[in-house]
């Protein structure tokens, strides 16, 4: 057997109704060939999570649990920072714990590992959405995939380190594969809680090429409980303000191209890089569209 080059984290928190499928989706994909490990941590579940991961952890010996001390809930980014100091394979990918992994998508992931990039995106399917997810998902996703092959970004590594300044590119920690020497350099404090990920994608970026794999790799569900779906105005355009500046105390303290370039368009009014990002929405899908999707983002 090959030693595995790959570990998958899925953190949990009182998603047993999910976790079966989840689970299976990624263990019937598990060869000799393409072995890989799975390292599950549960954050504090008082559902049946416990059980179902312990039965899949007697059937799958390539699947780990972790837990906080006193299985406490401490949120997503002390589950990862758990997670990413227990990893001990090149690769890290993700998949949260309600979302499927498509067929085939360990193997076409394993041969892009040697491309050069140090991280990987895919193209993802949306399930059990509803409507006002369904303008928000069909504004967003498939532009990012436009943009992506505009660049030629699904045929060879390129570089991400401004355009990831603008917005966050990466839809979902289930659609990213990460070199895990990368991820342990990175800074896990983000300002704002909900943004890990895209807190994750801009120190990362600034390091390293991305590849961009156009094939719909995972299962993407969008239900009302998802972690970060609704937002209110002056609640966001905070989180915003505070999320930009931490960004630019980061990156001047780092050794990158063009920092100066970078730390200057930071310092730009929240205002500027918003409207930008409205732009190439109403660009994609018309303004009418992209204003019911905003109006529909900020509800109560």
């Amino acid at each position: 057997m090959k030693v595995p080059s790959l570990t998958y984290i899925i953190t949990s928190y009182n998603y047993g109704e999910f976790l079966p499928e989840n689970l299976e989706s990624l263990c019937k994909q598990w060869s000799e060939e393409n072995g890989f490990k799975i390292l599950i941590v549960d954050d504090g579940s008082v559902d049946n999570s416990l059980e179902i991961i312990s039965n899949f952890i007697k059937r799958y010996n390539f699947i780990s649990l972790l837990t906080h001390p006193e299985h406490q809930n401490c949120g997503l980014v002390k589950s990862l920072s758990l997670a990413i100091n227990y990893v001990s394979t090149p690769w890290v990918a993700f998949l949260e714990s309600d979302d499927v992994s498509s067929s085939g998508a360990v193997t076409t992931l394993s041969e892009k590992l040697d491309s050069g990039a140090g991280l990987i995106f895919w193209d993802i399917e949306p399930i059990g959405r509803m409507m006002g997810d369904y303008n928000w998902f069909d504004s967003y996703v498939p532009r990012i995939r436009r943009e992506m092959m505009k660049i030629n970004a699904d045929k060879h590594p390129v570089n991400l380190d401004r355009k990831i300044l603008e917005e966050n590119l990466i839809p979902t920690f289930s659609c990213v594969a990460v070199k895990t020497e990368l991820l342990k350099s990175a800074d896990f404090n983000s300002p704002v809680p909900e943004w890990i990920d895209w807190y994750l994608w801009v120190q990362i970026c600034q390091k390293t090429k991305i590849l961009f794999v156009d094939e719909k790799l995972v299962k993407w569900r969008l239900h009302a409980d998802s972690f970060n779906r609704k937002k209110k105005l002056p609640e966001y355009l905070i989180k915003y303000r505070l999320f930009r500046g931490k960004i630019r105390e980061v990156l001047f303290k780092a050794e990158i191209r063009d920092k100066y370039y970078k730390i200057a368009y930071l310092f730009l009014p929240s205002f500027v890089p918003l409207f930008v990002r409205f732009m190439k929405m109403a660009k994609y899908k018309g303004y009418r569209t992209v204003i019911n999707q905003i109006r529909w983002r900020l509800k109560k």
